[in-house]
């Protein structure tokens, strides 16, 4: 039997090649290099899909770079572009953040084909005299993100995502505020910090949700705060509740504080006093260095404003006597697994426990 002939491309129009078992796609416009994979069974339909994406690029659909031409800073701007339009304000801030101060400065030039797993456990091993394994997780989570989103595009810009080694996060959160604590802590805070606490501090909501809210989410005179779903981590709407004490009245000056010097902003927590150097009014973003210099004066050096949350959670279920399932609606959970997470059992419960047993076998033996 005849040999069937090769299909051959005309010249200059590139070709397509078995690499395994796949068919890539191989050609150069204008001097730029393209290549990927095809997704066709057989030579023939390989061909018609490079056609396809040469016409593409020709047509200025396509980005200059293809796999194993992109570099890891494009796979890093495309995914916060996408970020940015996927209407999730609350996590926009903290990607880009950490794309613009910690990955783009050691990977911005590097090819995205060349990086392996040797060089990102390498990268791990440098970055543990600084930072904590959990910090180098969600880094190493962004910029696999930005690899898997690079690999979903028409054409794909990275051939493949290389395995990532994460290590194992012990997540049973220890970080815990007794409101005695809580109150001391208050009195070293910021005065345009303190309704931001206490709010955090007697909800249990994220810091992220937070700072996005705007004065017409708030009713002081009916008690509620209302989140709106894109600004919610689970893309839910719900209502927190404005707790009697501290929080209202925090709340409330807030409020009359802002209608007053700044009508104009809209938001809740927002930037005044002259020690931050901001202008007055402006949205609470980061704050982690008045954070950090807030819980060392009040002898709680290490302590995150994410125990909060935990704190919150626990005060609603174990001090105000709330059901688990109206605190997981009050703070956004929205799994039983967060109690296990967060620990919620301490010393104090474990002794009080104690001692209601140690009363049943009292009682029994008496009756007896």
């Amino acid at each position: 039997m005849a040999k069937k002939p090769r299909l051959r491309s005309p010249k200059g129009d590139g070709g397509v090649f078995l690499r395994g078992n796949s068919w890539w796609y191989k050609f150069a416009i204008d001097g730029t290099k393209y290549t990927g994979p095809t997704g066709a069974l057989n030579e023939s339909d390989a061909r018609f899909v490079k056609n396809q994406k040469m016409a593409e690029v020709q047509r200025g659909e396509v980005g200059p770079s293809a796999p194993g031409e992109a570099t890891i800073g494009e796979l890093l701007r495309d995914y916060l572009a996408y970020v940015k339009g996927r209407g999730k304000p609350s996590g926009i801030l903290w990607v880009e953040n950490k794309i613009g101060a910690i990955l783009l400065p050691h990977f911005d030039k590097l090819r995205a084909a060349s990086l392996t797993t040797r060089d990102l456990q390498a990268w791990r091993e440098k970055r543990r005299a600084t930072v904590e394994d959990t910090t180098i997780n969600r880094d190493m989570a962004i910029l696999r993100a930005a690899f898997n989103y690079g690999r979903r595009q028409t054409p794909p810009k990275v051939a493949a995502t290389p395995y990532f080694p994460l290590v194992r996060e012990d997540n049973a959160r220890q970080g815990f505020l007794e409101e005695a604590d809580y109150r001391l802590v208050l009195e070293h805070t910021p005065a345009c910090l303190k309704p931001l606490l206490a709010t955090a501090y007697w909800t249990g909501a994220r810091k992220g949700e937070l700072i996005m809210l705007k004065w017409k989410q708030v009713d002081l005179a009916a008690g509620f705060i209302e989140l709106q779903a894109p600004t919610t981590k689970n893309r839910a709407g719900r209502y927190l509740p404005i707790i009697e004490g501290d929080m209202a009245e925090l709340l409330a000056a807030q409020k009359e504080f802002r209608d007053t010097e700044c009508p104009e902003t809209p938001w809740v927590f927002f930037w005044y006093g002259a020690q931050h150097h901001r202008p007055v009014g402006s949205r609470i973003t980061g704050f982690r260095g008045s954070w950090d210099a807030t819980v060392e004066k009040a002898g709680f050096s290490g302590l995150l404003f994410h125990d909060l949350r935990r704190s919150g959670v626990r005060n609603m279920i174990q001090g105000a006597g709330v059901s688990e399932k109206q605190a997981m609606l009050i703070s956004g959970h929205k799994t039983r697994s967060m109690i296990d997470r967060y620990n919620i059992g301490d010393r104090r419960s474990v002794q009080e426990a104690g001692k209601r047993i140690s009363q049943h076998f009292k009682d029994k033996k008496k009756a007896v």
